[in-house]
């Protein structure tokens, strides 16, 4: 009772620092609850133009506000439906609040306080004490990875999966009732929160020969790592856009070959592929609606496209898992960064996330040390061996030319991004970190009389000191320069909102509005310096309007809109107007100097009316509804 009581004590302190961290993040009271952190027309835009239709309607795959004049249905869009965690956040957030900002930050902070907690009792379930626990637990909240991903890329922040994935790997290699379809009923599987000691849980050690076959009697739902290896599989299955999943299965398999050769036997490869299935069964149940959409639209799925040269640019570098991405403070060294980050790719570089802060990479050093020297470690360091040899394997798979490349040669492209699997190598170091000072730890209280006294308090007080050193001085490194302030996006924010207001206040209810320049949706290329979802900020600050951009490539939307923006500007007002378009919108962004003086000009020759502008200028709108057909072609 007393341990379960500290670990609750410890998950409320955990709480506690976390949102004073997040506190002084935000800038405190100075934060814009309502204005999303980032609003900047790539995957955030896009994002909050899915939180906007599951606010207005009642699916947020299909509305009629995007994709005008005919609607889009995003339901055989297959990226749709790997994120089943955050679009249920999301939802309930801004059925809760009726504000699309509020619903993105508050499911992004939700996944903060996620993280914490999840990888806290993670580590608590292992034994781990109370102060390395809550250390583990800062460290890989406040990763770089959270900061690189942020609302930019809200379904990549929400790992708190990953410690759950890490356990099911441990739970194969260590205990032999696992996944089996009977279990011997004197060995009791431990709760996931007991943090009393896991001697009777799958320790590998044999029976009794006094207890024979008549000690395997339980069956698979009554031992309860098995009840918690369903839920941890549908927890995985719906997280992470396919790349978490596919990550957890890839680790599940290098725990299971370990133990198989550690047994000599197939024992850890049946217990890996039976949780394997547990997580597809669940994805198929995710993707449900996917496929019952595409063989009822008798047209090809939507697959985002992938291709090899994606994979060697967003690849993990090894390098950068030990170098801090925001610098140092320290002048030479950080121009010795700098020299570095100069060679690489230029696109490349908004992927480098991969640090792993001073404990993850102190824990990393000492499972390499764990692996090469074959250490045969005790039980109260617990499995160092397995998270070594997951660690190099994720080495192999995801560093440049690595296993990856024959992934996507031979079976998909569509993990393209193996630098993401970073984040589990992160939480695989910083435990064996915590389970490496937790065993000297203990090492030093049970003794005796072989070290006096005061050596041991000396011995535990370094110990502790060293780990709060490593904690204090590399959360600074992982957060230094780093913020969650919005003042600037709500400026953006309030003028792009005052724009569309102006828009509305001209225009019919239900008007459409035809967005120039035009961009295929998903994943359209940039033009000149405009990403093509920033053509969704009409549509997230409108109420009562239609928008042309967002149909699907194969849509009657898409195809329509395609052929209208290729028209000059003479044919283009008829046309509009003959399709039931009232006004246009440009983004100027997408266009040089010389490409938008032209088409402007033409057009306020045409209309005879000069444009309503925006704020800081890089946003027009002509209303056209009020012209005839030969009144636009100048007349007599």
């Amino acid at each position: 009772m007393f341990r379960k009581r500290n670990t609750f004590l410890g998950a409320l302190f955990l709480l506690a620092a976390v949102g004073i961290f997040l506190f002084c993040l935000t800038g405190g009271r100075s934060f814009h609850l309502s204005v999303p952190l980032t609003s900047d027309g790539y995957d955030d835009t896009s994002f909050l133009s899915e939180i906007k239709i599951m606010k207005d309607e009642s699916s947020w795959l299909k509305t009629d506000n995007l994709g005008a004049p005919y609607g889009t249905d995003r339901s055989t869009l297959l990226s749709h439906y790997l994120k089943t965690d955050i679009d249920l956040l999301c939802f309930f957030f801004v059925k809760l609040t009726g504000s699309i900002g509020a619903a993105d930050n508050l499911t992004f902070f939700t996944l903060i306080f996620l993280i914490a907690l999840v990888s806290y009792l993670a580590l608590r379930s292992r034994k781990i004490d109370l102060f390395f626990s809550i250390a583990g637990a800062l460290s890989f909240t406040f990763l770089p990875y959270l900061f690189f991903r942020n609302e930019l890329h809200l379904m990549l922040s929400a790992y708190y999966c990953i410690p759950l994935s890490i356990l099911l790997c441990i739970w194969i290699y260590e205990d032999d009732n696992f996944l089996c379809r009977r279990y011997r009923s004197h060995q009791k599987a431990e709760p996931f929160l007991d943090t009393k000691g896991e001697a009777a849980a799958g320790t590998g050690e044999e029976l009794p020969k006094t207890l024979g076959k008549a000690a395997a009697k339980g069956g698979f739902l009554r031992y309860r790592r098995n009840w918690l290896a369903v839920l941890f599989a549908g927890l995985i299955a719906f997280n992470g856009i396919g790349y978490y999943p596919f990550f957890t299965c890839f680790f599940l398999v290098i725990a299971g070959i370990s133990k198989s050769l550690k047994d000599r036997s197939f024992r850890g490869l049946i217990q890996a592929f039976r949780q394997i299935g547990l997580i597809f069964c669940f994805l198929l149940v995710e993707i449900s609606g996917w496929i019952v959409s595409w063989l009822r639209a008798g047209r090809p799925a939507m697959v985002q496209e992938r291709t090899i040269e994606g994979v060697e640019v967003f690849t993990l570098k090894i390098a950068r898992l030990f170098l801090p991405p925001f610098g140092t403070g320290i002048g030479r060294l950080d121009q010795l960064l700098d020299s570095y980050k100069s060679v690489e790719y230029a696109n490349a570089i908004t992927e480098s996330s991969e640090y792993l802060g001073l404990i993850g990479t102190v824990g990393f050093l000492l499972l390499l040390m764990v692996l090469l020297l074959r250490f045969e470690r005790k039980s109260k360091y617990g499995p160092l061996t397995i998270l070594s040899e997951m660690n190099i394997a994720a080495l192999l798979y995801g560093t440049l030319g690595g296993l990856n490349v024959f992934v996507t040669l031979f079976l998909t492209a569509s993990v393209r991004c193996t630098n993401r699997i970073s984040v589990f190598i992160a939480f695989i170091s910083i435990y064996g970190f915590c389970a490496v000072m937790n065993g000297w730890a203990d090492e030093l209280r049970t003794e005796g009389g072989k070290r006096a006294a005061a050596g041991k308090r000396v011995g535990l007080a370094a110990i502790y000191g060293l780990s709060a050193v490593l904690l204090l001085a590399g959360l600074w490194l992982q957060m230094r320069g780093q913020s969650f302030r919005n003042e600037k996006t709500a400026v953006k924010y309030a003028q792009e909102q005052e724009f569309v207001d102006q828009i509305e206040e001209m225009m019919p209810d239900g008007s459409m509005i035809f967005e120039l320049p035009y961009f295929k949706y998903p994943e359209g290329a940039m033009r000149v310096s405009m990403n093509s979802d920033a053509q969704f900020l009409g549509y997230l600050h409108s109420s009562s309007l239609r928008w042309s951009y967002g149909a699907l490539p194969y849509e009657e939307a898409a195809i329509l809109n395609e052929q209208l923006s290729l028209l000059e500007p003479a044919e283009l007002l008829p046309a509009l107007r003959e399709h039931g378009f009232s006004g246009i919108y440009i983004n100027t962004t997408g266009y040089t100097v010389d490409e938008f003086l032209v088409l402007s000009e033409e057009i306020e020759r045409l209309t005879d009316k000069k444009p309503l502008v925006s704020e800081d200028g890089s946003l027009y709108f002509y209303d056209i509804s009020d012209h005839k057909q030969d009144d636009i072609h100048g007349g007599d």
